[in-house]
């Protein structure tokens, strides 16, 4: 990055991308024309602008749940796991970070309270918005995450710590998304977060610098997780890359939601299966900022909420374990459902945390084997 800073005009408008080796940069056609002659190494790509995916609406139903009596366990925590972890192991996310970019919405709900603990904006905040679909974009997936309520379970893992950047909602601006990631991958030096929640996606392809960035996350430890979208007929956007892992959402009675995003997707010209995995994320139990109330609501970021506040639970039991080792455990541990095995609408299925963990705690013997040597005929 210095290297290229180097070669730069004087007085542009640049900034180091360390996690996607390279350098951010603001220039006209001649600055770059002379970049390329003054450094024929460097590689200059255009980083666009995208529109944002489409949030789910048509089952965002309002229900008066402060006067309803919800199950003791709720269906989505039952499913997931996270209630088999919370019971049998005692496990709440204490002492895990999980990273969460998000659109720069309200984030300020009595079921959050004390879980966020590092917060930076990276664009100006927009005019407050009155649309009831945008606490599904950001404060609903969080609690779902890592929320409480006074009177029921809510959040999969509600000890979790948050690390929260945000950016403007609207045209998605790539610079942006990875100025925030690079701080999300170290929001605090004395703690490495588990996983990075992508809960802001757009409708495009992702440039080559975001999915370098994104893969660095990868190689620190940190998961790079991205809701499926809500467009049932195909994934984009970070949703589509292979250095992220995808959640489709299922519904109560583990059938493919019918908004949830399906592949196979490809990328540079190899088609692969997505999603990866499924989650709970039809009609889920959640806070709504509007008057400080809680909502049912769907989508698949409430689907990839699930999944990480699973990994974050996982992270508790077994901290020193690597990233590879524990997708390994919940691939080979998942529930096959929807057609037959790893496929382009349920992935590798749901999840079971619980056996997954036992896997990596009891690990199979490596295999033995024993040589006979013929006797030898005089």
């Amino acid at each position: 990055a210095n290297a290229i800073l180097g070669h730069l005009p004087n007085g542009v408008n640049a900034q180091p991308l360390w996690g996607a080796r390279g350098v951010l940069a603001y220039l006209n056609d001649s600055q770059v024309e002379y970049l390329r002659q003054s450094s024929s190494g460097v590689v200059v790509e255009d980083c666009p602008e995208f529109l944002p995916g489409a949030p789910y609406q048509e089952a965002c139903s309002q229900a008066d749940v402060q006067s309803s009596k919800p199950a003791p366990v709720p269906w989505n925590l039952a499913q997931s796991g996270a209630y088999a972890l919370h019971t049998a192991r005692n496990l709440t996310g204490r002492g895990v970070m999980v990273s969460v970019l998000g659109y720069d919405l309200s984030h300020s709900h009595m079921s959050l309270v004390g879980r966020i603990k590092h917060f930076r904006k990276f664009a100006p905040a927009p005019g407050r918005t009155t649309q009831s679909i945008d606490d599904l974009l950001l404060i609903h997936p969080l609690g779902i995450l890592a929320g409480t309520h006074p009177n029921q379970l809510l959040g999969v893992a509600p000890e979790v710590e948050l690390a929260l950047a945000t950016v403007q909602r609207g045209p998605v601006s790539v610079p942006n998304i990875m100025y925030a990631i690079q701080w999300l991958m170290e929001p605090s030096p004395d703690k490495k977060p588990a996983a990075l929640f992508l809960a802001v996606d757009f409708v495009g392809q992702a440039p080559r610098p975001l999915r370098e960035l994104l893969n660095s996350c990868r190689t620190a430890g940190i998961l790079p997780v991205a809701a499926a979208g809500n467009n049932p007929d195909r994934i984009t956007g970070m949703g589509a890359l292979p250095e992220v892992v995808t959640i489709a959402a299922l519904d109560q009675w583990k059938n493919r939601a019918p908004f949830s995003g399906q592949g196979p997707v490809v990328v540079d010209g190899f088609p692969f299966n997505k999603p990866d995995f499924s989650e709970p994320g039809l009609s889920i139990f959640g806070p709504s900022y509007e008057n400080g109330a809680f909502r049912y609501g769907s989508g698949t970021l409430q689907s990839a909420a699930h999944f990480v506040g699973i990994w974050a639970l996982m992270k508790e039991a077994r901290p020193a374990e690597e990233l590879s080792s524990m997708l390994s455990a919940l691939a080979t541990t998942s529930l096959d459902i929807g057609p037959s095995g790893n496929d382009s609408q349920t992935g590798l299925g749901l999840i079971n945390p619980t056996a997954a963990l036992y896997a990596l705690e009891n690990p199979l013997p490596p295999a033995t084997y024993s040589l006979r040597v013929p006797a030898r005929k005089n």
